[in-house]
């Protein structure tokens, strides 16, 4: 008899928001092996692929064994971020940014910090840095396999901030990545992007970069990414 199919332990979601809105997917099957597609957030984005350890996994399955079902509301106007949790024989819905307690909401926050260290195993998807001069940042593809980008709309933007975290100055525009339309691009690509003269970073203030741009998934759908890194103080 050949091996069994792994099945699905665990799925979550990370869905809505201001656009470019949140739209991720964290799976984990219960032979460990995990596919994460990212968005939005965070200096990575695209396909994110391996798996966990034995006890990474183990400790996983104890926590899913307490979940029960749970729908907690967004408060608020919208539009809101959404984080579902789906597995067998359970479903938690949770507003981000909830403050609370439950079951749930750990499992939840649990699922969202394992999806930021799962970043680290790319498939297919872009880096960004920032220099520590705040003068430049640099985008680059990372994985095994080529990421495919429409660069038409790709947007830069930042936000300088003061001392006590006070806005200084703010710009979005749009830049060339060197060609239009649609490109596949290989791990090794990169692009440099000047931020202005105008930034002048210190220790004591905080800069904010983004960058916007068209991705297309390995299913073919086209979802707006959006890469965030902050240099300097940070926030208190």
């Amino acid at each position: 008899m050949g091996a069994e199919e792994a099945v699905t332990l665990v799925e979550y979601r990370r869905q809505g928001g201001y656009p470019p809105a949140d739209d991720e997917l964290l799976r984990i099957e219960d032979d460990g092996a995990f596919l994460l597609v990212r968005t939005v957030g965070g200096p990575r984005v695209g396909r994110f692929a391996g798996a966990l350890s034995r006890q990474r996994l183990t400790e996983l399955e104890k926590l899913l064994g307490r979940a029960v079902e749970e729908d907690v509301a967004p408060a608020g106007l919208p539009p809101h971020v959404i984080e579902t949790v789906t597995t067998a024989g359970t479903r938690i819905s949770v507003a981000a940014l909830t403050k609370s307690s439950s079951g749930g909401a750990r499992i939840l926050r649990r699922l969202r910090t394992m999806s930021e260290a799962l970043t680290a195993q790319p498939v297919a998807a872009l880096q960004m840095e920032v220099a520590p001069s705040g003068q430049r940042a640099t985008v680059q593809a990372i994985g095994a396999e080529p990421v495919h980008l429409d660069a038409d709309r790709a947007e830069l933007g930042y936000d300088l901030f003061g001392e006590g975290e006070e806005l200084l100055t703010s710009a979005n525009h749009p830049i060339r990545l060197g060609w239009t339309g649609r490109k596949a691009v290989d791990a090794g690509w990169a692009a440099e992007l000047p931020l202005g003269p105008e930034i002048k970073l210190n220790p004591k203030r905080t800069l904010s970069v983004r960058l916007d741009l068209d991705v297309i998934d390995s299913d073919g759908v086209m979802r707006r990414a959006r890469m965030a890194v902050v240099v300097g103080k940070g926030w208190t």
